[in-house]
C-alpha cells in the first residue's frame, strides 16, 4: 500500500520560533493517524503544513510521493482538504460555504454542473448540516460551523482528509458523530485521515495510530497502546496519568490524577 502523506525531518518556523522540528512520520491511505499533545506542541502547524498551507523552514512535506509544495495549489486541492479551527466570519450561507469546496474542481467563476450539486448535498448529509443549508454562516453556534467547514472539505472529495480539533464546540452526540465519521472514510473508503486531539481517549478509539509531539518534537508514534502509556504521557504533558482499559473496547482509559495537597491542620 503506498504512502499517502509523509513528512521527512519537517519543521517549521512562526514569528522567528521553532514551532515543530524535524519531524518524521507516514500515514497510510485508509488510516486515521491521530496527532496529540498539549497546547503549543505544534500539531496544528504541522498539519497546516502537510496540508500545503504553511512552508516548511526545513525538510519535505509529501503528497501521493511529491513534494506538495512542487504540486498546482488547485491540484493538490482536489488531492487533500483542510478543516481548520476556528469560525467563519462571512454572510455566506452553509450551502454557499460548502459549494465552494468544488472551486478546485470546477474553478472560482463557472456554476456548478449537476455532479458538483450531488457532491454539495452529499457533503452536507455526511456532515449533518442539511438542515441548515439555508442559514447564514453569522447565524449559527461555534458547533454548527465546525460541521459547515468539515462539509467543505468534504465537497472537495479529496483523498486525503486533515482535521483540526474537529470535535471542538461540538456535543457529545455530534463527537461520536464525526469521529465515526473519520473512521468511515478512512476505513471504508480508503481515504488518508490526520487529525488533531486534544482528547486521549477519543484519540485512542478513533486512531488506528497515535502521535505524540511535545515542545515542537515526535516523541512517539504507534498504536494507541504503544504511545498512550503512563509515562509517555507524563513527560509530554507534566501531569501524572493512570492509564486503564476502556470497559467495552478495551482501548486505553486516560484517567489525569490530581496531586492535590492535604491543608495544613491550624487547630
Amino acid at each position: 500500500m503506498s504512502i499517502a502523506i509523509e513528512a521527512r525531518e519537517l519543521s517549521c518556523t512562526l514569528g522567528g520560533h521553532q514551532v515543530v522540528e524535524t519531524v518524521s512520520l507516514a500515514v497510510r491511505p485508509g488510516e486515521v493517524l491521530a496527532l496529540i499533545g498539549p497546547n503549543g506542541a505544534g500539531k496544528t502547524t504541522l498539519l497546516r503544513a502537510l496540508g500545503r498551507i504553511l512552508r516548511p523552514s526545513g525538510g519535505v512535506a509529501l503528497l501521493a510521493g511529491r513534494p506538495v509544495w512542487q504540486i498546482q495549489p488547485r491540484a493538490a486541492a482536489r488531492m487533500v482538504a483542510l478543516a481548520p479551527q476556528g469560525g467563519i466570519h462571512s454572510p455566506l450561507t452553509v450551502a454557499q460555504l460548502v459549494a465552494l469546496g468544488r472551486a478546485p474542481s470546477r474553478g472560482w467563476l463557472l456554476p456548478l454542473t449537476p455532479a458538483d450539486r450531488v457532491a454539495v448535498e452529499r457533503a452536507m448529509e455526511r456532515a449533518g448540516v442539511t438542515s441548515l443549508r439555508d442559514r447564514p454562516l453569522a447565524a449559527l453556534s461555534g458547533g454548527e460551523q465546525r460541521r459547515a467547514i468539515l462539509a467543505r472539505a468534504l465537497a472537495q472529495e479529496p483523498r486525503a482528509l486533515l482535521l483540526d480539533e474537529p470535535t471542538a464546540a461540538l456535543d457529545l452526540r455530534y463527537q461520536v458523530a464525526v469521529l465515526d465519521l473519520a473512521r468511515r472514510l478512512a476505513h471504508d473508503d480508503g481515504l488518508t485521515v490526520v487529525v488533531t486531539l486534544h482528547d486521549l481517549n477519543q484519540a485512542a478509539l478513533v486512531a488506528d495510530r497515535v502521535a505524540l509531539l511535545a515542545n515542537g518534537r515526535l516523541l512517539a508514534l504507534g498504536a494507541p497502546a504503544e504511545v498512550l502509556t503512563a509515562g509517555l504521557l507524563a513527560r509530554a504533558y507534566g501531569v501524572p496519568v493512570a492509564v486503564g482499559s476502556h470497559p467495552v473496547y478495551g482501548t486505553p482509559l486516560v484517567t489525569p490524577l490530581f496531586p492535590i495537597q492535604p491543608e495544613a491542620n491550624h487547630d
